[in-house]
Formats: structure tokens, sequence, C-alpha cells
């Protein structure tokens, strides 16, 4: 297609135009294919068979005249290549052409329109094939390009190809008028009217369709554009492509931008040459991918912008992007990429990392803690170098027991940001069990049941559990327990009638107890007969409980049958007299625990006269050692050696000196018994004395004894640490370490090596071995 011709004399277009003037004109045919370089042509005839007229572009005065019999008559003429120069290049004289542009022709009207429709009695209708385009080059201002001559009226329709009018001259209608009957439709193609002086498109509908541009201003009209023919846009001109709008370039067309083509939100397809369309930048093509949880470094989502591509369309740019909340990016078109406008700022989110609390199983609140605080724990942090931290404390339903979040929240702790982090309540969490109780009335209960009731004490025969209430713990005070230390639950096995202390923990609450505590699981002791003269004496004995019932036999004859003792009766003589000879007696005592022997006790009566029971005595002898007094009934005993009668008992009490009181004693006796003190009173006791027993009392130094991690002449040593201590033994030793009471908390026979004595509380212990002298240890 050829530009616009301005440089062209006028000397040159009037001899151009007379020599068209004088040319003998050829009348065509439907159907024919005429030259015009060779002669001018007129068509008459009106018919629906087209007729070609074709130029080669090359520069002719002949002009093209249609003639038919009336207005309303039509012909159909298609013109190829065609470079006319004259007055009235095309005139449709009478009648409608329906004219189909191919090639490039141009038109030079010297005196007149390029395509004059005259007056009312011509119309022209323009379609294209695919390279069809006409330009029409006006000097002068009196006539449209195309369209009637000054103040003439026009009908002209373009349904397709490019047609440009260019020039000092007026555009498209009527020629020196904008105010006349002029009709100009537009229903595709490409159009420019340009050249000043008020050029324009007469008469044009409200809603045209097509590229059509007036002086420089205008564009796309209509939401669906076809150019069904190559079009170009020229240099300077801007076309828009705008939100809703399609243009479509049909296959086989070939659209060249020489100007500026812009694409705001609306659509193009097929091809274009020459400069790239370029696309404005809008908030609709974005997409933001999901961003994610916070990970403590920015995040970087993928945005994407229709199909263009980043770092060549366009960059990104990310702020307030590490922290959870809303973070910002900022979308910029490149200088030479396809896209342009205004940069686009769009927020996501970074969503905050969800920590889980799970309340601890099993727990307890009585009703007077108020201020009870569940346990929990909190899921795994997956962010590294920032620990949790809480204000609050969880919540729950006192009627389900339910847990809820209550005033739990997460608070700010160094590098730890609340802002980063949520929190989450375990949907599968247990339930706490709210006990309609004051936890301060509560003290253990003895799980077994009782042997049997003496009076108001109740009697065990074996070992007792004393457990403590939901959510306390227990220790006991002393060394009275198969399972020593803080637990649910302590065994109590010492036998006797004492009063058992013990602490009770909640909470880090600690209060003391004590418990009366009665178990007796030996069973009663008959003694052999004791025969004098005719009479034969028995002691029935029990040293815990005490003797309630015993029935006494001779073959089928009961001999006595006596119920209902207290527990006091330790001790209860029974004698019987018979004939002289071999007797024997059937004994069933019960003791108040409901401990039961039965035996038999075989005996001989003789002649001799009947004399009273003869009961031993025996000597207790308490030695002297140094830092120690003994104590008995509540004096210091000033003698050694102390009378006992025989199967009776002999208790005292050792009190250490102010130097020595930090020593744990170990009593022993010359008869291989070890004593350790009662825990109920601390009183060491001696029972069924049947000899002369000697105390042995050792274990006894000065509080200046060395301790700690030490190597012990000998080769032994003792390491500790909390709650145990460890020691190395040259040789196999028999081992006993002594309490703060004087109790026995371990004693056995230890190999060679490293051994670890553990589950001690802290106190102080003095350690026995066969080797070396006594080591005193501190356990933290």
């Amino acid at each position: 297609m050829k530009g616009f011709f301005y440089g062209k004399g006028v000397a040159l277009m009037v001899s151009l135009f007379l020599a068209g003037q004088s040319s003998m004109a050829k009348e065509l045919s439907p159907g024919d294919t005429h030259d015009i370089t060779t002669e001018s042509a007129v068509i008459k005839t009106p018919s629906t068979n087209m007729i070609t007229i074709t130029g080669n572009n090359n520069r002719t005065s002949n002009f093209i005249t249609i003639s038919l019999p009336t207005k309303n008559d039509a012909v159909y003429l298609t013109i190829q290549d065609l470079d006319i120069g004259c007055d009235n290049p095309i005139n449709i004289d009478k009648g409608t052409l329906y004219l189909t542009l191919k090639g490039n022709s141009v038109l030079h009207p010297a005196n007149g329109s390029g395509i004059h429709t005259h007056d009312e009695d011509g119309e022209l209708i323009i379609t294209a094939e695919s390279t069809g385009a006409v330009t029409v080059e006006r000097p002068t201002s009196n006539h449209a390009g195309i369209g009637g001559w000054f103040y003439e009226n026009a009908k002209v329709t373009i349904n397709g190809g490019t047609v440009i009018v260019a020039g000092n001259a007026c555009g498209i209608g009527s020629g020196g008028a904008t105010g006349n009957n002029s009709t100009t439709i537009i229903n595709g193609g490409f159009v420019i009217v340009t050249g000043g002086n008020g050029t324009h498109i007469a008469g044009l509908q409200s809603n045209p369709t097509g590229i059509i541009y007036q002086n420089g201003a205008g564009g796309m009209y209509g939401n669906d554009v076809t150019l069904k023919s190559d079009a170009t846009l020229l240099s300077g001109f801007t076309l828009t492509v705008n939100d809703g709008q399609t243009l479509t370039i049909a296959d086989g067309v070939t659209f060249t931008n020489n100007g500026t083509v812009s694409i705001e939100g609306g659509t193009i397809s097929g091809t274009v040459a020459g400069n790239t369309p370029r696309t404005k930048l809008m908030d609709g093509m974005l997409n933001i991918a999901d961003a994610g949880s916070y990970t403590g470094s920015p995040l970087t989502p993928a945005v994407t912008v229709s199909s263009y591509t980043q770092g060549t369309d366009y960059t990104l740019e990310y702020t307030d992007n590490t922290h959870a909340g809303t973070a910002k990016v900022t979308v910029s078109a490149t200088p030479t990429g396809r896209l342009y406008g205004n940069n686009i700022t769009k927020e996501f989110t970074i969503k905050p990392v969800e920590l889980t609390i799970t309340p601890v199983a099993g727990q307890v609140v009585y009703k007077d803690e108020t201020d009870y605080a569940p346990t929990y724990t909190c899921s795994e942090n997956p962010i590294s170098g920032e620990t949790p931290d809480f204000d609050g404390k969880l919540g729950w339903d006192t009627n389900s027991g339910i847990f809820k979040m209550g005033s739990l929240k997460l608070k700010d702790n160094g590098s730890f940001l609340t802002r980063n982090y949520t929190l989450t309540l375990d949907a599968s969490s247990p339930t706490i069990e709210c006990i309609d109780k004051k936890a301060s009335d509560l003290v253990v209960t003895i799980k077994e049941t009782p042997s049997s009731v003496a009076g108001d004490k109740n009697w065990y025969s074996s070992d007792i559990t004393l457990e403590a209430p939901k959510g306390f713990t227990i220790e006991g005070v002393g060394v009275v327990t198969k399972s020593a230390g803080s637990s649910t639950a302590i065994t109590i096995s010492e036998e006797g009638e004492y009063e058992y202390q013990y602490k009770l923990t909640r909470r880090d609450n600690v209060t003391d107890h004590t418990i009366d505590i009665c178990i007796d699981k030996s069973v009663p002791v008959v003694s052999e007969a004791s025969v004098s003269g005719k009479m034969a004496a028995f002691v029935l004995e029990d040293g815990f409980s005490g003797i309630a019932s015993y029935v006494v036999k001779e073959g089928l004859i009961e001999l006595e049958n006596v119920t209902g003792l207290t527990a006091d009766n330790a001790k209860i003589s029974y004698e019987y007299t018979g004939v002289a000879g071999s007797h024997t007696l059937d004994f069933m005592v019960t003791d108040a625990a409901g401990n039961t022997v039965t035996t038999s006790r075989v005996f001989r009566i003789g002649n001799e006269p009947v004399s009273p029971p003869v009961f031993n005595w025996y000597d207790i002898c308490l030695p002297e050692v140094e830092g120690v007094s003994y104590v008995r009934s509540g004096k210091v005993l000033r003698d050694s050696m102390y009378s006992v009668l025989e199967g009776s008992s002999f208790s005292f009490d050792i009190v250490l000196h102010e130097a020595y009181n930090q020593s744990h004693p170990v009593v022993t006796t010359s008869d291989g018994r070890e004593l350790e003190p009662r825990v109920s009173d601390g009183r060491y006791v001696l029972r069924d004395v049947r000899g002369n027993v000697r105390i042995i009392v050792s274990g006894v130094h000065r509080n200046d004894l060395p301790t700690g991690i030490e190597d012990v002449p000998g080769g032994m040593r003792i390491e500790t640490e909390p709650g145990a201590f460890s020691i190395d033994l040259p040789v196999t030793s028999r081992l006993c370490v002594v309490g703060a009471s004087g109790g026995v908390v371990y004693k056995g026979v230890l190999p060679a090596g490293r051994s670890r004595i553990d589950g001690l509380p802290a106190g102080i212990y003095i350690v026995h071995t066969e080797i070396g002298k006594p080591r005193k240890v501190v356990i933290k």
C-alpha cells in the first residue's frame, strides 16, 4: 500500500487531469476485465456479475465512470493496483457501486473527489479481499476525498479493507460541510481520514465498527472487529484495545504495526507484524500463588501476569514479606517488554504457624483450687531458634471437664513474635476430672481391708498400701516402706502399732500428715510346758496386736475357751493341773489381727509335790560408746547391765552427743540380731529374750569425719550425685547404709568393682563396709 501523496506539482496534476478528460472511455460489460492504463472505462449496465479493472500500479489519467439507468440499479466492481490521477478518478454518476478492493490502489483527484458519489443519485459500498486497500490523496478542500462535492449529500458504506483519505481536503461524506445529510456507515475495515482544516467523516453512524481515525484521533470501535484484509497502522498512530474488545486478524491477513498498539484489557488474535503490541499492566492480569505460612525468612510467592514472562516483560519487588500478616508485591512493566503502564502493588497473606496445645491426661481439680493452672504440651515449633512463651492458663467446663483455651495466649520471647503464630487446642484433648471436694481436706486411704477390728483399732495381718488422693503424690518419712520416694502410693511392711508420718504434695504444696498403723503379720507363740509337781504352766504371747482369744483342749475335752480379750494382752499365762503321767494339750490361739496358731504341747507330770513355775532372768549389757547415751523411760541409763525376764522384751533409746549428732548408729547383738529404730518413736527393741545378750553399737563418729567424693584408704571410692551415690570396691563386701533417722536404708553384699545405690532422698548417710572406716556422704 502506498503512503500519503503530498509532493506532486500542480502542473503535473493538471496535465494528467487534462489527459484523462481527453481519453475515450470504453464501456464495460458484466464479467469484463479491463486494464485502466489503456483507456478510461464506463459502466452503464446493472449486473451482479463482477467487473474487474486493474492498473498494475502504473500512473494513468484514465478514469472510471459508473452511469447506470437509475439510482436504484447496482453494479459490482473489483479494482486492483490502480494509480489514477485525474478529476474524479472514480465517478458514480448514477446507481450503487459495490466496490471490492484488491491490492493497493491510489487515487489522485486533481479537482473533485477520489471516488465521487453524485449527490443522492450515487451510493458507494466498499469491501475488500485479503489485500485490499485504497488511498485518496487530495490537495484541496472543496470536495470530499470519498463522497460528494461541495455541499453534495453522499451515502458511503465501508464493510472492509483499508481506506485512507489524506491531504488538505474533506474526508468521507460531503465536501466543505459537516451539517448536511450525508451518511457514512462503517461496519468493518481500517479507515484513516487526515489532512487538517476540518477533515472529517460526515454523517458517521453513532456505533460504527472498525478501526477509524479522523485527524489522528480515533481507534477501535465496537467490541468485536475483524480485519479481513491487510492493514498498516502508520507511525504516530495509537490503537488501543480496551477491556471487553476483541480485535481478530483473519487467517492469511497481516496487520503491520508501525505505530503503537496497546492492549488495555482487550484481546488481539492473529498476526501482528512490525512493532510488538504492548499490553497495559492491569490488576486483573495478576495471579499470586499461596504464600504459605511463616518460615522466619522472606517469602516470595510466584506472581504470574497472564502469559507474560517475568524478567522480560515485568519485574517483581516484595516488601513486608517476612512476618505473618499482610505482605506486598509490586509488579512493574519492563521498558522493552510487552507490557506498559503504571506499577501495580498487590497484597498477599502470610499465614501464622499453628501451634497445638494438648492438655496432659489424668489431671484433676478440686473445688477449692480456683487458681489451678492445667498442664499442657505445645507442639514442636518448626522455626529453629524461636521458643514460644505463654501468658494465662487453660480453662475447662466444670460440668463436662472439657478443656477450653481460657486465657492462655502467646507472648513475645526474643525472636519469637506472637504475630507469627496462632494457638489451637487439640481436638482430641483428654478431659479434666472435677472433684467436688476440697484438696485441703484430703488424706491418704488404706487400700486393703482390715483383717480385724479390735476396739478402735484396725489391725492388718499383711503389708498395707497408703494411696494418695487423685492428683497428689505421697512421700513417707522414715524407712518403713517397700516403695520409697515420691509416688502415688506407699506400701508399709513394718509390724507394730505406731504413728506413721507422711507428706502429701500437690502443685508444689507440701503438707505433713500422720496415720495410726497397726500391722501384725506374726502368729501368737505358745511356750513349752513348765511343769512343777502336778501343774504345767504355759505362756501365750503375741508381741504386736496381743491375744484376742484362745481354746485349750485335751483330747476331745475343751478345757478352756476364752474370747473377747483386749489388744493389750501381749502375754497370758495358762496353768493346767493333772494327774501324773503323759499329757497332750491342743492350743488354738488368735491375736487381735486375726493371726491364728494351732499347736500341741506334750509334757509329763510326775509324782513330786507341786511347786511354783520357775522363770529365768537374763542379763542385757549396754556397751559404753564414745558420744552415746542410753535413755529409757525418759531417763538416762547409768548402769551398763540390766536383767530381763525370759521371753520378754527390752527397749532403749540412743541419744548422740552434739559433736557426734551427724552419725548413724548401727546396733547389733551378740546373738546375731540387727536392731533398727522403731519409726514411731526411734526406739530400739530387743524382743523375746532367751539368754544373756550383749548390745553392740557402731557407726558413731565425730562430725568432722571427711565426706564427699574421695578415694578412701584400702582402694574404696565413693562418688555422690543427686539422689544416689556410686561406690568402687576392691573386693566383695557387705554394705550397710544408715539414714538420718538411724534406720538402715540399704543392706546387702556388693561385688568388687563399681556399684550404684539410688532412690535416696536428700540428706546425710553413713556408709558401712567390711573394709575401712565408715564414711559419711551427703546426698543433694
